[in-house]
C-alpha cells in the first residue's frame, strides 16, 4: 500500500439537498483533490494538482484497497 497524508477536507451538506465531502491529500509528491457523495461515495470530480497547475482526472480505480490515479 502506498502512504498518503489527508491534508484537508470539507463536508458540503446544503448543495444540492445531499451531503457531499472533498478530501484533499498527498501522494507521491502531488496533491489530489476528490469530492463524492457522501451517500454512495460516488466520485463526483477529481483533481491533480502540479507545480501551481490543476489537471481534471476522468478516470479512478480501486487497487488493493486505496485509489490509484490512471
Amino acid at each position: 500500500m502506498y502512504p498518503y497524508e489527508i491534508t484537508g477536507m470539507i463536508v458540503d451538506d446544503e448543495f444540492d439537498g445531499e451531503e457531499y465531502v472533498t478530501a484533499e491529500f498527498l501522494h507521491e509528491h502531488n496533491s489530489y483533490s476528490i469530492t463524492f457523495k457522501k451517500a454512495d461515495l460516488e466520485v463526483i470530480n477529481a483533481w491533480v494538482f502540479n507545480d501551481g497547475s490543476s489537471l481534471q482526472r476522468t478516470c479512478l480505480k480501486r487497487w488493493s484497497g486505496s485509489l490509484e490515479m490512471m
